[in-house]
């Protein structure tokens, strides 16, 4: 008896399918290895390739616990197509000032001489340089992410930072120019979150968040290091909507499951096949991940340092040495 196939030759979606699962493990692959390659400042060529086999175990894995493996291949796919970003260069900085200046010199008014626009743009340069220094190109986006909304903000963060050396969510960590790749982190947290909301403590939901995560970065995520990007993950929520009617999440890793759970939807509910899911993620990625492209939101998970330990310590109280006794006749 031959398999039921689509018009495209795919096999059809069946629940305990697991043919179809191993297809789309190697579709995932295939089309997160292309979108690692037009982000070379994030993703050395001996990491672009994923391990199929264990993507493919990943997901049997979540639906064994209760975890829709399409929503963690959905995941997958889009932190991986949102989270392409190079840094920001002063070759990108000087542009933009040229041009400031250009237009400063064809609208002046009344007595201004030309010399004036050059310099006002020169007595701002260091504070652009400054400020603009966590700017992210966002590949995928087609532009800039920055980090603040306004110059009043940018003022406020510079001062702060000359005041407050260890503020929550300094400046990104890192060598000057390195580009964090987000998506190990982004999807290993949510995949930790759908888990949480499926399993009772202890059923191997944060084994299978850290498995993906590992997947993903191309190395082993210990439990410690993963605990730390939960910390991370606690703070505030984007101030932005979360596609989901009466719902204000507070904390930002309850803001990331409702906003990506809500996109899945979204996604899938116009009866979107998985075989053209995958043709329009490779030709019109923004048509199935448009709700997630927010550059305000990508410059706020961009600002998180989420390697960097910022919790309180505790600090153990040192106990009084011991006092020496003067040593006896006979040991002398």
């Amino acid at each position: 008896m031959g398999r039921r196939v689509n018009r495209w030759g795919n096999l059809r979606k069946r629940q305990g399918n697991a043919h179809f699962l191993a297809l789309v493990a190697a579709e995932v692959a295939a089309q997160v290895a292309t979108w690692r390659a037009e982000a070379p400042a994030q993703w050395k060529p001996r990491q672009r390739e994923l391990d199929v086999e264990r993507l493919r175990l990943a997901l049997h894995r979540a639906k064994s616990l209760k975890v829709d493996p399409y929503l963690v291949a959905f995941v997958i796919m889009g932190a991986e197509w949102l989270f392409r970003a190079r840094p920001l260069g002063l070759d990108d900085i000087h542009g933009c000032l040229d041009q400031i200046e250009a237009k400063l010199r064809s609208r002046g008014l009344g007595d201004t001489l030309p010399w004036q626009a050059s310099l006002v743009v020169g007595g701002i340069y260091p504070g652009v340089v400054k400020g603009l220094r966590r700017a992210r190109y966002m590949v995928s986006l087609g532009e800039w992410a920055f980090p603040v909304r306004g110059w009043r903000d940018l003022v406020a963060g510079q001062e702060h930072e000359r005041k407050n050396k260890s503020l929550r969510h300094p400046w990104g960590p890192g060598k000057p120019g390195k580009v964090p790749a987000l998506s190990p982190i982004i999807a290993g947290l949510l995949v930790d979150s759908f888990a949480e909301r499926a399993q009772p403590p202890g059923g191997g939901g944060r084994a299978l968040a850290i498995d993906v995560s590992s997947i993903l970065r191309g190395g082993k995520i210990q439990s410690g290091d993963f605990g730390v990007l939960l910390r991370a993950a606690s703070g505030p929520a984007p101030a932005a909507v979360t596609g989901v009617p009466d719902a204000a999440p507070a904390e930002l890793r309850s803001w990331l499951m409702l906003r990506w759970e809500s996109a899945y939807r979204n996604c899938f509910e116009r009866k979107r096949t998985w075989s053209t899911f995958f043709v329009e993620a490779a030709h019109n990625p923004l048509a199935v991940f448009g709700p997630l492209a927010n550059p305000a939101v990508v410059a706020q998970l961009y600002d998180i340092a989420w390697w960097h330990d910022l919790s309180p310590r505790r600090t153990r109280s040192k106990a009084p040495a011991p006092e020496r006794r003067p040593a006896s006749k006979k040991a002398r």
